[in-house]
């Protein structure tokens, strides 16, 4: 090979388009769980003793840890997914001109 060829690439706008509606579902979900967890950020210990009142306290910071992370995370899915479903609809729009053109 020369390296002077043209390089190719093919690009399926509906699989583009069902990536990024996964990549929302998966956000949300971690919208949800990052619900039930801060449901757990005020965890009162179980007993009155020490152990219960640090494990309370170690949970509570967890679940406080694990819902700022899931946001971040979410957010960048959903940023994510903005992205594709732009690339999507310019693909799209770039194949049709193409077809149009062809035709």
């Amino acid at each position: 090979m020369s390296g002077d060829g043209m390089s190719f690439v093919t690009v399926n706008p509906q699989v583009v388009d069902d990536i990024s509606r996964y990549a929302e579902t998966v956000a949300d979900f971690l919208d949800d769980r990052s619900t039930e967890a801060a449901n757990m950020t005020n965890l009162a210990p179980a007993a009155a003793d020490k152990v219960s009142t640090v494990a309370a306290k170690y949970l509570s910071q967890q679940a406080q840890n694990f819902d700022e992370l899931s946001a971040q995370y979410a957010q960048i899915l959903r940023q994510y997914a903005n992205a594709l479903q732009t690339a999507a609809v310019a693909y799209s729009a770039t194949e049709a001109d193409n077809i149009e053109n062809i035709g």
